[in-house]
């Protein structure tokens, strides 16, 4: 009984085999992400400035990080490297203002448009909406005239094409939230 029993699932899996396609490459989208960014504006040489800033969650709190001197200034390029739980992700909300400082000064500098990617920005997008709603209803708020044409083009540039762009954001992975986040 347990011989003919293997028989029978070896013979459904050469059945299983035969209807598969050679290569399953043809099936995957193997284009690049593109981002395309525009030319920022000049600028003064100093971008932003914490001087002697202390972080606490609440004024009463606390600092959770304290002495922070940092100063980026254009075509500069920085890399915050630590482990886990050292507060990176915590000084770069104080850098952008998110977080206020309890101490110290913070400076930006003339002109500047301050945005940064926070690594949990695409767990905070609308499970309910498609990417290419969240696109939409984000970029709207800075540009009443974006059509859903070109939220589907960006979209596409960064990999989602296709029935990705309209999928629900609660059945995209990871990788694919961030996408739209970042669109």
């Amino acid at each position: 009984m347990g011989a003919s029993l293997a028989q029978s699932k070896l013979k459904t899996i050469e059945k299983l085999e035969n209807q598969m396609p050679d290569s399953l490459s043809t099936q995957i989208d193997t284009r690049k992400p593109v981002l395309n960014l525009p030319t920022p504006p000049r600028g003064s040489k100093l971008l932003v400035q914490l001087s002697d800033g202390a972080i606490a969650y609440t004024p009463d709190s606390p600092p959770i990080l304290k002495e922070i001197n940092i100063s980026i200034e254009r075509g500069q390029r920085i890399a915050v490297r630590g482990p886990n739980g050292a507060g990176k992700s915590t000084q770069f909300s104080a850098l952008s203002g998110e977080l206020k400082l309890v101490n110290g000064q913070r400076l930006l500098g003339d002109g500047l448009e301050l945005g940064y990617f926070k690594q949990d920005l695409a767990q905070v997008l609308d499970p309910s909406l498609s990417a290419v709603e969240v696109v939409v209803d984000n970029v709207r708020q800075i540009d009443p005239t974006i059509s859903d044409e070109k939220a589907r083009n960006v979209l596409g540039s960064l990999g989602l094409v296709k029935e990705k762009a309209t999928r629900l954001v609660g059945h995209l992975s990871g990788g694919e939230k961030a996408r739209v986040a970042l669109a």
